[in-house]
């Protein structure tokens, strides 16, 4: 992307940042409805969306900066030591029950989940697959373990969700990042953006499934383009000179492809064994029957006392 994009890009997020900010303000003073909720649910997913542009562009304005480097590793570490804390007190204390104390949480949480998502999908060798394969081999171990009785809350609660969150926002800004690094292979380039913001779609639609809400409409929203794009790639790869790419680029897309067809053929499963799928996503309880037997005091007959 020419100097000219970046600024389109960065003037862009600004005023999507501030209207939708804005709005969120007013929003919240008026009269509660359905109107007003879907359009503040909008605009949030606009300010997150700004917000994770900004995010991009700075890191990569100052991504050969020794203190960025430092501060995005130690973030990385001090997420999931703030994150089960903060669940653990919330959990067991009152020491959340505060609005401003709940708000400060919420806003350090999320600017070390920023941090530390710059580093592992930004900062870090761009063809490099470790970050995404560690994320999903956490999700995959979270599913299943959600699946034991003897797992704890936390899992479900926190890990799960966390993971999918991380993989997703992750996914976008890497797919932001492609627009930049990538120079002279527009192919790749388009890919590589779509193809992320697609699977990033498809992992918080992952996590709405996980949590118990009802989004039948979104997964074919998230499916149908990601089954078409995925044809399309197949077709066009072998006539897109990928034989002569350089070794960067393939690890580029192999990168992208493997968060790609895990999410893929997880909706796959979704439409194509639907009752594995069930099982898959929602814990069973075991249910006992009641019989509402109550205790009772034996007669005393003939004068003899039950021994």
């Amino acid at each position: 992307m020419t100097d000219r994009g970046k600024k389109w890009l960065m003037w862009c997020s600004l005023m999507m940042l501030i209207f939708s900010a804005a709005w969120l303000i007013i929003s919240g003073m008026v009269h509660f409805s359905k109107v007003v909720g879907i359009s503040q649910t909008i605009s949030a997913f606009v300010l997150i969306i700004s917000i994770l542009n900004l995010g991009v562009l700075f890191s990569i304005k100052y991504q050969n900066r020794k203190w960025l480097k430092k501060t995005t590793m130690i973030s990385l570490f001090l997420l999931p030591v703030f994150a089960t804390g903060v669940y653990f007190l919330a959990q067991n204390t009152s020491f959340l029950d505060s609005g401003l104390v709940s708000f400060l949480a919420i806003i350090l949480l999320c600017l070390l989940m920023l941090l530390a998502l710059i580093y592992i999908f930004i900062l870090r060798k761009v063809g490099e697959m470790r970050g995404i394969l560690v994320l999903l081999l956490f999700i995959i171990i979270s599913v299943v373990l959600q699946r034991i009785e003897i797992s704890s809350s936390a899992v479900q609660d926190l890990f799960l969700p966390g993971f999918i969150i991380l993989t997703a926002v992750g996914l976008y800004m890497y797919g932001i990042s492609c627009l930049f690094i990538i120079e002279k292979n527009n192919y790749l380039k388009t890919i590589s953006f779509l193809a992320c913001s697609i699977t990033a779609f498809g992992s918080l639609l992952f996590f709405l499934k996980m949590t118990g809400e009802k989004v039948d409409n979104l997964e074919l929203v998230y499916f149908i383009p990601a089954f078409i794009m995925t044809l399309v790639v197949l077709l066009s790869l072998p006539i897109s000179g990928y034989i002569h790419w350089s070794s960067l680029y393939k690890r580029i897309l192999k990168k992208v492809a493997i968060s790609w067809i895990f999410f893929l053929l997880v909706f796959s499963i979704r439409f194509i064994y639907p009752d594995f799928f069930k099982q898959i996503v929602n814990k069973e309880y075991k249910e006992y029957p009641e019989f509402f037997l109550k205790d009772y005091k034996i007669p005393d007959k003939n004068g003899l006392e039950p021994g």
